[in-house]
């Protein structure tokens, strides 16, 4: 092969057709990888360096085209970490690419010089910053660090800060253990949304994340149910509804009017009419603590977080 550069990209659509339709599986995602691998990826010049641009497609049987993850950027002893990049994605993918028939495989791809980052080191993804700990922003457990192992849906990676973390995919859902210095320090799952959305539950916690930044935070508290109160057997009718309002001099704020109303009677306090705002208030609070509206029920317009530091 003859040297290249990045401005002399080959972009080839490789198609593998199939005499009959058949149902698209891993069996079938594994042979025609290595069939595509051995053909077009292992006849490449290995004296110099080169990496390939991917993308996977199924052609279904009535001719629809669709991609199975996206553009791949892989070296040329990459193919294990396509394999299992792929078969993760349909493992995701209930439905959307699994059990499909279908009636021939492309691989979209292209040769570019130089060399791909190295896989399970990859810069590009994000991080969620969680109580001093970073958890990859991603349902691809092939984007968390460098893979030690795997067995049938088990990944165990080895973190960029050499913690550990062990996956389990079940049906478009990922959970996930973070091991520091063999400690259990963290569980979640993850659950799959669509191909830019998943959310991700910590604990009391809940994230959702769409294109790698989160979106909604929803935290469950417990509470305790409201008891029910017993009736008065004779009901209080009386009320007075009261409020002080305030204007700001010299940026604090500062009483300049109470208002008061029984129901009948309609009484304001102003500040120009009292010496301060101190004479002002206990001149109010004089007004109502008379024997008429003894077991009154008196309600303060923003009581508990304002007005009751002036009363005060």
């Amino acid at each position: 092969m003859k040297s290249m550069t990045n401005k002399t990209i080959k972009w080839t659509n490789k198609l593998y057709t199939f005499d009959n339709i058949i149902i698209f599986n891993k069996e079938v995602l594994k042979k025609f990888i290595n069939k595509f691998w051995k053909e077009n990826i292992e006849t490449i010049d290995r004296t110099e360096d080169y990496h390939i641009i991917l993308i996977a497609k199924i052609r279904r049987d009535n001719g629809q085209i669709a991609s199975i993850g996206n553009l791949l950027r892989l070296n040329l002893n990459d193919k294990n970490y396509l394999l299992d990049h792929l078969l993760f994605i349909i493992d995701l993918k209930i439905g959307g690419y699994k059990d499909v028939p279908i009636n021939g495989i492309i691989f979209s791809f292209g040769i570019r010089s130089g060399l791909a980052p190295i896989k399970g080191i990859d810069t590009d993804v994000k991080y969620q910053y969680y109580q001093h700990f970073k958890f990859p922003i991603t349902m691809d457990p092939l984007k968390y660090g460098k893979l030690i192992s795997k067995f049938d849906n088990k990944y165990i990676i080895q973190l960029i800060n050499q913690n550990l973390a062990i996956i389990d995919i079940e049906d478009k859902f990922n959970k996930i253990q973070l091991f520091k210095e063999g400690e259990l320090k963290y569980e979640w799952i993850d659950r799959y949304i669509d191909e830019s959305s998943f959310i991700r539950d910590i604990g009391q916690k809940t994230f959702t994340f769409v294109n790698e930044e989160l979106k909604l935070l929803t935290i469950k508290k417990s509470s305790k149910f409201i008891k029910k109160s017993k009736l008065a057997k004779k009901p209080n009718n009386n009320f007075i509804t009261m409020d002080l309002e305030t204007r700001l001099i010299d940026n604090i704020h500062t009483p300049y009017l109470i208002s008061i109303y029984d129901g009948f009677i309609e009484k304001s306090f102003f500040i120009d009419d009292f010496t301060n705002t101190e004479f002002m208030i206990i001149a109010a609070m004089k007004y109502i603590s008379i024997r008429k509206y003894k077991n009154s029920q008196i309600y303060l317009h923003n009581l508990a977080k304002f007005d009751n530091i002036f009363f005060i």
